[in-house]
């Protein structure tokens, strides 16, 4: 099988195929959920501050505000007493009137001084702490996204599909249902496992679909050999019985022909069976094949001479023509040997060439006369009448042979 260039995708397939472990497929195990960050919990929660106490603050300067207009009327009253003896030299009074209102206005003004610096100072704190909360609510998410992205790789890289494998004491494996492309992909996966292992495989395919195909062409691009017979077309090729002796392919052919549902098991149909292809087996010895069988028990059951048998020499053909009478001439022998000689021939499509018809001479025979029914014609009574076929009165009719 020829080996082209390999995609990448089919160099990884083989590459997990072909592995030294037996195995038959994958199983799926969930590897549970993602394993949640361990800042998950700790989320910074934005708190507000405490205001600052500022009623006592308050109420003082309220107070000091309605205490203003009792301190301002000394004040205005200097200042009216200095404007009215401005003419005579008290105008020094005004000035110091403006400095006593000054001095009166001061505590309400330190204290509202005082009561705005401390709400600025609230407000400038509550903004300082809003925004370090803000930082620490990013670095919290950037943590927690940080862990979810590691976590999520980690699982991708996890395998989640473990392979399946047979005990190794397992004799046998029974697959039920599926469709040909489950089987093709099955035995793609326990195939190239077990050729990975230095084992060989001889892979029946009786399923019409071909799903021995995906193991043949996967071993071929892994450079594997392999052989692939179509049967049973290529029977012959096969050789199944290369090796064999008259006996053992006769006890071979027996035990695989010799059970069937009507028959049961009957060990003297199947020492018959034996017995008969040992004879075929022995003559036709140097070169064992279905085919040769076949034909064998076609001249022993005197269907043949031999000279439509393609695989039989003319000595071979004799010698089988020799024993035809070692069996006896039973029916029993004559259905046996039919049965075998049926069965073997379907195994062997092509094993019979149809003998050319001769081509014979057509015989003539003298044709039989034979008397032809006749009817005279009607008397003719028209005197002087000479057309032919006209029957004159007196005259006889004659019948035509």
């Amino acid at each position: 099988m020829g080996v082209g260039t390999l995609t990448t995708t089919e160099a990884r397939l083989i590459q997990g195929l072909f592995v030294p472990r037996e195995r038959w497929g994958w199983e799926f195990v969930d590897t549970g959920p993602s394993a949640p960050s361990p800042l998950a919990d700790r989320q910074p929660v934005w708190q507000e501050p405490e205001s600052p106490d500022l009623t006592a603050l308050t109420a003082r300067r309220n107070h000091a505000v309605r205490a203003l207009l009792t301190r301002l009327v000394l004040p205005m009253a200097f200042v009216v007493f200095g404007m009215l003896l401005a003419g005579e030299g008290g105008f020094f009074f005004v000035p110091a009137g403006l400095a006593l209102a000054v001095v009166a206005c001061l505590p309400p003004l330190i204290l509202h001084y005082r009561l705005g610096r401390t709400r600025s100072r609230a407000a400038s704190a509550r903004a300082d702490g809003y925004t370090r909360h803000l930082q620490a609510l990013t670095s919290w998410q950037t943590e927690v996204d940080a862990h979810d992205r590691a976590e999520l790789r980690r699982r991708e890289a996890t395998a989640v599909f473990y392979p399946v494998s047979a005990p190794a004491a397992t004799p046998r494996i029974d697959v039920f249902g599926g469709t040909g492309d489950g089987w093709a992909s099955l035995l793609a996966t326990a195939g190239c496992s077990v050729l990975t292992g230095g084992t060989g495989i001889l892979l029946v395919d009786l399923s019409e679909r071909a799903v021995g195909g995906g193991l043949a062409r996967l071993a071929g691009q892994a450079r594997w050999p392999v052989e692939s017979w179509d049967l049973p077309r290529q029977l012959d090729e096969v050789a199944l019985l290369d090796g064999l002796g008259p006996r053992e392919a006769g006890e071979l052919v027996a035990d695989a022909f010799g059970m069937s549902q009507e028959s049961g098991d009957d060990p003297h149909r199947r020492a018959l069976h034996a017995d008969l292809v040992t004879t075929v087996a022995v003559v036709l010895y140097e070169r064992l094949s279905i085919r040769r069988l076949a034909e064998g028990l076609r001249v022993l059951e005197g269907l043949d001479d031999g000279s439509a048998a393609t695989s039989l020499s003319t000595a071979e053909a004799g010698e089988l023509t020799a024993h035809m009478d070692a069996f006896g001439r039973g029916d029993r022998i004559a259905d046996e040997l039919r049965y075998l000689r049926s069965s073997l021939e379907a195994l062997s499509p092509r094993h019979h060439q149809p003998r050319p018809r001769r081509h014979r001479p057509r015989r003539h025979r003298p044709r039989r006369s034979r008397p032809i029914c006749w009817r005279p014609p009607p008397i003719c009574r028209r005197p002087g009448c000479r057309r032919p076929g006209c029957r004159r009165p007196g005259s006889t009719a004659r019948p035509v042979h």
